[in-house]
């Protein structure tokens, strides 16, 4: 249950994250980088409470554990 949770927050982290950078991105005034940090800061926060919730030991998902 608390893994289904992590991916739902995972997954709105990473349309907010996308949201914020591509807003920052076109944006012409001096806070567009600010955007683009805060959307890059949402998107990892995000995974890191994702990778907590499910138990992972490892943090990127093509390093899989070998089952024993």
């Amino acid at each position: 249950m608390l893994a289904r949770l992590g991916l739902v927050i995972h997954w709105i982290g990473f349309f907010l994250g996308a949201f914020f950078s591509v807003g920052g991105v076109f944006d012409t005034s001096d806070s567009g980088e600010m955007y683009v940090r805060m959307g890059v800061f949402v998107f990892l926060l995000c995974y890191v409470i994702r990778v907590t919730f499910s138990g992972d030991k490892v943090l990127f998902p093509w390093m899989k554990q070998k089952k024993e």
